[in-house]
């Protein structure tokens, strides 16, 4: 699994590299083919008339169908079964996520910035593939206990993230069509384990289908359908499909999401001071509100006797939760719910989330090495 997360992290990277210097370099090429339209009514009538809209709102739903595999499969047989070890990194998702958009809200309060305070969700959510990615190059010396720590907290972060995502859409959704995506999930659900790999895919079209048809973010259909499959066997549906649509989202989607959404055009950039300020508050708000809520909800359940089999200095889960700053993934799809994509903010959210990625990832990777010789040496 961490092993899996590496290479979706490194992926990642190759394409928001390919991303800027393509944006940088030539704009005017990369804005027309990011927004390109394509002839066929059959891909407008259904949302996927561009190529941003493609990747955004039909290839990504791949990437949270692994999500969703992900969860099933730590639920069922991992990391979140026995509730006991699995309650402080919960509580500890929820209160990083928590403290991020409480922080960016107070000081859009506080500068009276309507897009500070819409743009609350943007910082909350943590980047798995990122996270797991950047721990990697802090060294094998990193402690198991602190590994699967940041594993189930990543975990539960992409639980709240979807509900979140699905929760803060643009539209209030259909309820009749979602009626149907719940009348497929429990069809799906009483019959799991007699399903075959082939009925999963066309099940999670289907399910896809209905998302777009109630309003909701389409992609969230991959998670809503994951999440019902078993792993009880080694020939299961769910170990069956999961390295396959691993595979495909690590060395397919990703990059390709990175591409298409991270992509820079300076030329167009607004630097107004509501802008520039915004951009401080949101890299601020999700470094901060990280550290803060992560530390905070860790240090309150010592305290509270729930983390007593720990042997690690609290110091090291403060390194470990600026890890959880670094990445974009969830939070751009935020933002393309709260600014239209290629906007101003739009543009000025993505790059407060690089700045933000670069400073916790090199911060949290200095500071965990540091943490862990020492830890070694004692």
């Amino acid at each position: 699994m961490l092993h899996a997360e590496v290479v979706g992290g490194a992926t990642l990277t190759f394409g928001l590299a390919v991303a800027l210097l393509w944006s940088g370099l030539a704009p005017a090429s990369y804005r027309t083919t990011v927004l390109h339209h394509f002839s066929s009514h059959a891909l407008l009538s259904w949302g996927l008339g561009s190529l941003h809209e493609l990747v955004i709102n039909g290839l990504m739903t791949l990437f949270f169908f692994a999500v969703g595999l992900e969860l099933s499969r730590e639920i069922r047989v991992g990391q979140l079964r026995d509730i006991r070890r699995a309650v402080v990194p919960v509580w500890a998702a929820l209160g990083g996520m928590v403290a991020t958009a409480m922080l960016m809200h107070i000081v859009g309060w506080l500068a009276h910035s309507p897009a500070m305070r819409s743009a609350w969700g943007v910082p909350m959510a943590t980047d798995i593939a990122f996270a797991l990615g950047v721990l990697a190059l802090a060294g094998p010396r990193i402690p198991k206990q602190l590994r699967l720590f940041l594993l189930t907290l990543a975990v539960a972060d992409d639980i709240f993230s979807v509900i979140a995502l699905a929760l803060t859409g643009p539209h209030a959704p259909s309820v009749a069509w979602l009626g149907g995506a719940l009348a497929l999930g429990a069809g799906v659900w009483s019959v799991s384990r007699r399903i075959p790999p082939l009925l999963w895919w066309l099940a999670l079209v289907g399910m896809w289908a209905l998302f777009t048809k109630a309003g909701v973010e389409p992609s969230l259909a991959g998670v809503a359908l994951g999440v019902l499959a078993p792993f009880q066997g080694d020939r299961s549906a769910g170990h069956r499909l999961e390295p396959v649509v691993m595979v495909t989202s690590n060395w397919a989607v990703l990059p390709l999401f990175a591409i298409i959404a991270v992509g820079i055009d300076w030329t167009a950039f607004a630097w107004s001071e509501g802008a520039v300020h915004y951009g401080i508050a949101l890299a601020t708000a999700r470094v901060v509100g990280k550290v803060v809520g992560i530390t905070g909800i860790i240090a309150l359940a010592r305290r509270a006797g729930l983390e007593s089999q720990s042997t690690l200095p609290l110091s090291m889960y403060a390194a470990m939760s600026l890890l959880c700053a670094v990445g974009f993934t969830v939070p751009l799809l935020f933002a393309g719910n709260v600014f239209s994509s290629g906007g101003p903010l739009y543009s000025m959210t993505t790059l407060a989330l690089l700045v933000a990625s670069a400073v916790s990832g090199l911060l949290g990777v200095w500071w965990l090495r540091h943490l862990s010789t020492r830890h070694v040496a004692e």
